[in-house]
């Protein structure tokens, strides 16, 4: 008898576990905010196709401080089943500053060289390229100073678009976008304002720890590497 009793408490316990186990994927255990600095390098395969044409003319320098920009994302999870996306403000137009500091830089030491070269010129470095421009009428500077207005006008229209991207911009100052949302064994299905189906594949791997490693939607399955820490 004492040993059908001892029995039976050692499977209440193991059921009481598996009821509030803390990393099983519920919307119970998802429930709260959670926060993510997200760098490109995270997310390595969407990186790699929004950067890979590029590659030929940027140099390695240049593609990892890129890869090395971030913004922070918050996910809100909600007990009725809705999540907000919520992109910072300041660190998102923190992200466009930087990458134009870098472009600029990019092109004042290889870019301007390297653009003359693919359209044909035989110029061997910057001090070729300057004497080349004078002699056309023009210089060094007042190339770059036109491909800053250039690049200031692209982060410009980006900053004034992000609406579109990332939803409209609430008080506490981020981007939001509301979905609703489904918990599976090990993945969270969302479906956005235009009907779409987006699979995150992920896992708890403590109450306070969430891991992104791979997306799915547009039909298409890339791998990502983003941690998100509990911050309420």
């Amino acid at each position: 008898m004492k040993k059908i009793a001892a029995l039976l408490l050692v499977f209440i316990m193991l059921f009481s576990l598996c009821a509030c186990n803390p990393t099983k994927l519920t919307v119970k255990n998802l429930k709260g905010t959670w926060e993510a600095k997200i760098t490109l390098r995270d997310c390595s395969e969407l990186a790699d196709e929004e950067i890979v044409d590029d590659e030929d003319i940027i140099s390695k320098e240049y593609i990892d401080r890129i890869y090395n920009l971030s913004y922070t994302t918050r996910f809100v999870f909600k007990k009725d089943g809705t999540l907000e996306t919520k992109i910072s403000k300041e660190s998102f137009e923190k992200l466009l500053d930087e990458e134009l500091e870098i472009m600029l830089d990019f092109y004042k030491n290889e870019g301007v060289l390297l653009t003359y070269q693919a359209l044909g010129y035989e110029l061997k470095n910057n001090e070729e390229l300057e004497a080349f421009l004078v002699q056309n009428g023009t210089s060094f500077q007042a190339v770059l100073d036109s491909i800053e207005i250039t690049l200031l006008g692209v982060i410009e229209k980006s900053k004034k678009e992000i609406t579109k991207d990332f939803g409209e911009l609430t008080d506490d100052g981020y981007y939001t976008t509301t979905e609703t949302f489904t918990v599976n064994e090990d993945s969270i299905t969302c479906i956005t304002e235009e009907d779409k189906e987006e699979i995150t594949y992920c896992k708890l791997t403590d109450k306070n720890t969430l891991v992104f490693n791979k997306v799915y939607f547009d039909f298409e399955e890339h791998k990502v590497n983003i941690t998100l820490k509990r911050v309420k």
